[in-house]
């Protein structure tokens, strides 16, 4: 046939993907332009003797692994990390397959796929979604789960509560410890926000000192407040260079679909009713379009005229 014609090597060379060739010890035979290109090879320079040579990390313990696993099995693949020649490292996706020669000999075909790209769009999606500070989802992702969950909400006929949080007092933290301090608390308050949740549940940070939670499926409206009480609780925490010096929070409450049937207004709505906790006394929660206040200090339920 013609294409069984074709110079192997030629197709090699015009692969877009990086192309290796070791004998059974791991000597390098073959690389391929791509690969050379990519680890930084002049046009005339020699192959590295040594697979293990192109790779960062503990590469004598990596490049046994993987010979062991293509003895045994005939292949590996896994992600790994390439040094170039200029010092600097590539995450890369790696298949190995072990190969007899018309010889008798073993041979392993190494395909490399650099991930390189694909890790600064990871990148890029973190900062678009995620909150550097704290690594809470923000706005926009925040935005997107309150709009998936009011889908399930109305597939399942089961209500479901936001949480809208304001650390009271962080301004006055950053003015008299330090914007390190506030930074320090905002990710302690993070950390215990998420452990006193379900692993269902949605934390977000919208920015500053507001924290927003998703609960969903709180078929009883009186639950979202047992959860704000919790949430209260690991909010209330002591600077740890004074311990006299102790944080509190304020929360209103906003249910789908009793008062707000899209995302923008039960955030609205839940954060009118975190005002009226702060104007209550703070340390505090309140529900949308509902006169109680209730304290976590104490317990005590005040009722008040909206």
């Amino acid at each position: 046939m013609a294409w069984q014609r074709i110079p192997l090597e030629s197709v090699l060379e015009r692969m877009p993907v990086g192309v290796a060739i070791a004998d059974a010890g791991g000597v390098v035979l073959y690389i391929n332009k791509y690969m050379r290109r990519r680890l930084g090879m002049a046009g005339g320079a020699q192959a590295p003797r040594l697979m293990a040579t192109l790779r960062a990390g503990s590469l004598a313990i990596e490049d046994a692994v993987i010979r062991h696993a293509t003895a045994q099995r005939g292949a590996w693949h896994g992600e790994t990390t390439f040094i170039t020649r200029r010092g600097t490292r590539f995450s890369a996706l790696e298949w190995v397959y072990a190969l007899q020669t018309g010889a008798g000999a073993v041979v392993h075909i190494h395909f490399v796929q650099d991930l390189t790209v694909f890790k600064q769009l990871q990148t890029l999606s973190t900062l678009a979604f995620y909150d550097s500070l704290t690594g809470l989802p923000n706005r926009n992702l925040l935005i997107d789960r309150l709009q998936a969950a009011m889908a399930r909400s109305v597939r399942s006929g089961r209500p479901f509560a936001l949480l809208y949080l304001d650390i009271d007092g962080l301004k006055a933290v950053n003015d008299t410890a330090g914007h390190a301090a506030g930074d320090a608390l905002l990710q302690r308050i993070a950390r215990n926000l998420q452990q006193a949740l379900r692993k269902r549940d949605t934390v977000a940070r919208l920015g500053g000192d507001e924290f927003v939670v998703v609960l969903e499926e709180m078929d009883d409206p009186q639950a979202s407040g047992r959860v704000a009480q919790k949430l209260l609780a690991a909010c209330r925490c002591a600077l740890p260079s004074d311990g006299t010096q102790v944080v509190t929070a304020s929360i209103g409450i906003g249910c789908f679909p009793q008062h707000a049937t899209d995302a923008e207004t039960l955030l609205h709505k839940a954060d009118e009713a975190l005002y009226r906790a702060k104007a209550q006394g703070r340390d505090c929660y309140k529900y949308a379009e509902d006169g109680v206040a209730i304290y976590a200090a104490d317990l005590r339920i005040h009722r008040i005229c909206d």
